[in-house]
């Protein structure tokens, strides 16, 4: 058969990095074309606003859940990659991939 069509791998950050803050509406733009869905934390200091601060996927400003329930709801992604959050560090952060990781599990849970 015909090999797939070309995709993208969605680095959710990434994209709010260079000015575009995550959302359902930007996801559900980009599907048709994703193939891989990157996470990562961060924060923002003003609702919507540009990327300034690292964080733990909990804890971040973007609409983490919603998303990643999505994401696997539509198959769009058939893994999820964690990786560290970029933006300046807070006093005494230090980031913990395992939280992220049982932040992650127990939002998803249930989830076919």
């Amino acid at each position: 058969g015909d090999p797939p069509p070309a995709g993208l791998i969605w680095d959710v950050q990434n994209l709010w990095q260079v000015g575009t803050f995550p959302t359902l509406e930007v996801y559900k733009a980009l599907k048709p074309v994703i193939r891989m869905v990157h996470l990562k934390g961060g924060r923002t200091d003003t609702p919507g606003g540009p990327l300034q601060w690292q964080s733990q996927l909990q804890d971040a400003s973007w609409p983490v859940v919603p998303i990643v329930r999505r994401v696997i709801e539509d198959g769009a992604s058939p893994v999820l990659c964690l990786n560290p959050p970029h933006g300046q560090a807070p006093p005494e952060f230090r980031y913990n991939p395992r939280r992220d990781v049982e932040f992650l599990r127990n939002a998803i849970e249930g989830i076919e």
